[in-house]
């Protein structure tokens, strides 16, 4: 009886083939793998962004000026900023008063016969440092006469954010409409990039990916007001 084996060389032929044979196979997994979670982290990404915009954009909507005694009415004096260190994002401030939507709580329920309107909120953007320093945690603050301060984290991967105010020139007989400008940039950028120094660009092969957001916003208590 006749009995065969296999010799090293053989075996040795067998790993290298299958060796050849997997390597472009895992190299295309690989790619894959990370397409995919590129392609996930961008929706993430996406989202989120969108989320915070579609907030401001509510919330200034709604924008106010107190009145504290005396009529005015000027569009610098609804939202304020604070920037005490301008070397860093990481002390930027933006806050204004805002109408609440809900008609149900814009009436004192304590005092439903004579329909007293309630005191406004308000609201506060902030920055603050995060472990990233290109990074920065976004928190919305919302402070009520009524049910005190209540501080919600919107974003930990915010890169630059803005809010501007323009006037937009009217060439015919209507007034004049006064706008906020938002700009807001978020950054996914993996640790072993984020500890290099220079400029960040979007570079999806290193995992770094940039999501751009804009809005023009109106108040209109404001434009309401200056224009009846």
């Amino acid at each position: 009886m006749n009995r065969r084996a296999f010799t090293l060389v053989e075996i040795m032929i067998v790993v290298m083939i299958t060796a050849i044979t997997l390597g472009p196979v895992y190299l295309i997994y690989r790619s894959g793998m990370k397409s995919s979670l590129s392609g996930m982290i961008s929706l993430e990404l996406q989202s989120e962004g969108e989320r915070i915009i579609t907030q401001l954009h509510d919330d200034l909507k709604t924008s106010i000026i107190p009145f504290d005694g005396t009529l005015h009415l000027k569009f610098s004096d609804m939202l304020k900023t604070e920037h005490p260190d301008t070397s860093s994002l990481a002390t930027l401030k933006y806050s204004f008063h805002t109408f609440f939507r809900n008609e149900n709580q814009l009436t004192d329920k304590a005092n439903q016969r004579h329909k007293e309107l309630r005191a406004t909120r308000q609201i506060i953007y902030s920055l603050e440092a995060s472990p990233n320093p290109k990074q920065y945690c976004l928190y919305r603050t919302v402070i009520k006469k009524v049910g005190g301060k209540s501080k919600k984290l919107l974003s930990k991967r915010v890169n630059f954010f803005q809010i501007s105010p323009r006037k937009i020139i009217d060439d015919t007989d209507s007034p004049d409409q006064y706008v906020w400008q938002i700009s807001l940039k978020l950054l996914e950028i993996p640790e072993n990039v984020a500890k290099k120094t220079g400029i960040i660009s979007q570079n999806r092969s290193k995992g770094i990916i940039l999501g751009n957001f804009y809005d023009i916003v109106s108040s209109d208590f404001f434009n309401n007001t200056l224009n009846f």
